[in-house]
């Protein structure tokens, strides 16, 4: 996988990667015939995101150039970490979230910061096995039924590594895509 900025021509892309990825995740906390994917609001944000500057959006691309998986960032606060179900398990997430990380420690955050749902085990698995703890911040997600969300927070040292980060991110334009490569890492994500 490699890297490049999100722009907005990738608007419908990232939807239906996190349509996808959400349906699949949290069918058990947002039952699709009670809860309706919320299309044009996220469809509203995302392109809201791609033309923030103060928001980088990072578009991991697999082979054949093929957007699989986005990751969001504003200052130390990571959001949106989504990867296409038809990729998981082959250490995309872990990779996105590295390259937002490394993002907020090269801006000089000393923590990073994100919300996961309670009830997203895989998300909280992921984040844990890479150094991220529970912070003692919840809250309420925007969307029906509202389940709750906990905080999670990660000390960005200078000397500390991030688990899991041996195979460092190719991060390009997006004009030019690198040589592919292929990964043996089957982290979630």
């Amino acid at each position: 996988m490699w890297l490049r900025a999100g722009v907005p021509e990738d608007t419908q892309r990232l939807l239906a990667i996190q349509r996808a990825a959400s349906l699949a995740a949290y069918g058990h906390i947002f039952p699709a015939e009670q809860y309706p994917f919320p299309d044009q609001q996220v469809l509203a944000e995302s392109w809201a995101m791609l033309t923030d500057p103060a928001c980088q959006v990072l578009v991991g691309v697999g082979d054949g150039s093929t957007a699989v998986g986005f990751v969001t960032r504003q200052a130390d606060l990571i959001s949106r970490l989504y990867v296409d179900p038809a990729y998981w398990r082959r250490g995309y997430g872990a990779r996105l979230l590295a390259a937002a990380v490394d993002g907020a420690r090269a801006d000089g955050h000393r923590t990073a910061r994100l919300w996961v749902l309670a009830d997203n085990r895989n998300a909280r698995s992921l984040y844990e096995r890479h150094g991220w703890r529970i912070d003692g911040r919840t809250g309420t997600a925007g969307f029906p039924p509202y389940p709750t969300e906990i905080g999670y927070q990660l000390e960005l040292a200078e000397d500390t590594v991030a688990a899991g980060n041996e195979d460092p991110v190719t991060t390009v334009d997006a004009a030019t895509p690198p040589t592919s490569r292929s990964s043996d890492d089957r982290s979630a994500g």
